[in-house]
């Protein structure tokens, strides 16, 4: 939740809405950062289209990862907010809900998975 909060926050300064925190794109995410976690999916956005399809209705998504970056909520804010298409993700005027997920491997690597969409 420190990075969804983080993420609206930043929103709101720039004068944008809140992205609303959704149960059912948690659910997708934590799956996705899971996989990743454990070798069964490709650190990245393989199965991006699989996930989206369980977020009906949804009228458009896009999708944050990252990998073992930092335990800290900031500095992966912070990262994202550096690359131009996690940045354009985050600022998007379209996207309406939201959540994140983190999951720590067996050697102790973060992986990070937030989706946006629009509904």
């Amino acid at each position: 939740m420190q990075i969804f909060d983080l993420v609206n926050a930043h929103r709101k300064k720039i004068g944008l809405s809140a992205l609303k925190y959704d149960d059912d794109i948690f659910n997708q995410c934590y799956i996705h950062s899971k996989n990743m976690a454990t070798g069964k999916t490709a650190f990245g956005h393989d199965g991006f289209s699989d996930r989206v399809k369980n977020l009906t209705p949804c009228y458009g998504a896009a999708e944050n990862v990252a990998f073992n970056y930092s335990t800290n909520p900031e500095d992966v804010v912070n990262m994202w907010l550096t690359s131009s298409g996690h940045r354009a993700n985050i600022e998007s005027t379209q996207a309406t809900h939201s959540a994140v997920s983190a999951v720590k491997n067996s050697e102790g690597a973060w992986y990070y998975t937030q989706i946006f969409i629009k509904r």
